[in-house]
């Protein structure tokens, strides 16, 4: 098992027809979900079978239960949401939060934690055709600055505001201690000079922008 936080783990594992009943081994197939133990659910991206000198056995690889998440289609979304809690739309209309919306397509999911600064915002989406998951860990972690935690032994969604869940400590790492090598590296493509702001009802930043425009620039890093 490779855990992984804010992103899918990866299992991979051998089952032998012989270590199991046959009605067992036989039910293991792509897309079944297998529980480990204190670990949680993984669901079977890839299964083969082999038939040797040693017997039968399948060689799986799995991903963590949250993966269903990519099954699932996110159509073209658009609008203003707050994203948890109630709230009224620009026509006057009374509204589901974001997060309460996607949940109603996630049957075997329930929320378990949001923190209140992050339940409180709003933030704005024209986003076209996506998964439900990209959608989470992509648009919505970087609007509404959070950070999804998926708990795979009770499928819990936890919801936590980056900016807090970071806690300062007096833990040094160096390598005189525990480091032997360290590598950065700096992706070009996650370099942002400009951002543009738009809003519902002609709402824009350009009286207040010096530029008179709705782009900010920011070129310190160069």
């Amino acid at each position: 098992i490779s855990p992984e936080f804010n992103a899918v783990s990866e299992m991979s594992c051998t089952i032998r027809s012989e270590d199991n009943t046959e009605n067992i081994y036989n039910a293991i197939a792509v897309k079944r979900q297998i529980y480990v133990q204190d670990k949680g659910y993984f669901i079977i991206t890839d299964c083969n079978e082999t038939d040797d000198e040693t017997g039968n056995y399948k060689t799986l690889s799995l991903l963590s239960c949250e993966h269903e998440l990519t099954y699932k289609k996110l159509n073209y979304f658009k609008g203003t949401y707050k994203f948890y809690g109630t709230f009224t739309d620009a026509e006057g209309k009374e509204q589901k939060g974001l997060l309460e919306q996607i949940m109603q397509s996630l049957p075997r999911w329930t929320i378990a934690h949001i923190d209140d600064s992050v339940a409180e915002r709003y933030r704005t989406f024209d986003e076209p055709d996506t998964t439900l998951y990209a959608f989470l860990l992509e648009d919505c972690e970087e609007a509404y600055e959070c950070i999804f935690d998926f708990d795979i032994i009770n499928k819990e969604i936890y919801v936590y505001d980056k900016n807090n869940y970071i806690k300062p400590t007096t833990i040094c790492l160096s390598r005189e201690d525990v480091i032997n090598s360290s590598n950065i590296n700096t992706k070009v493509e996650n370099i942002y000079t400009a951002i543009s702001i738009y809003g519902e009802d002609d709402i824009s930043i350009n009286s207040i922008n010096p530029l008179g425009t709705a782009t900010l620039y920011n070129f310190s890093y160069y």
